[in-house]
């Protein structure tokens, strides 16, 4: 029964969830934006920006990029953002 116990315990904690967490670093207010208008990049960008929030996500999958991209989007929409910068 213990080791049915234990070996539960880890698939779940092996198992969490993915999560997106957002930390507004920006001054001021932007009007919310499309999340379909919200731009992934892999590198920095060579126009100008303005950073307004930094973005971490965590326990995704390698099969799993879209469904990343897409919980970024809707979590930097809301602030404006109309463009996102992944560092792995």
């Amino acid at each position: 029964m213990k080791r049915i116990l234990a070996l539960s315990f880890m698939l779940l904690a092996l198992s969490g969830c993915a999560t997106v967490n957002v930390t507004k670093t920006g001054k001021g207010y932007f009007a919310p934006t499309n999340p379909n208008e919200v731009e992934i990049l892999v590198t920095v960008p060579s126009r100008s920006y303005t950073e307004l929030a930094t973005v971490t996500t965590q326990k995704w999958g390698a099969a799993e990029t879209a469904k990343m991209h897409n919980a970024l989007r809707s979590k930097c929409a809301p602030l404006g953002e109309k463009l996102s910068n992944v560092v792995a």
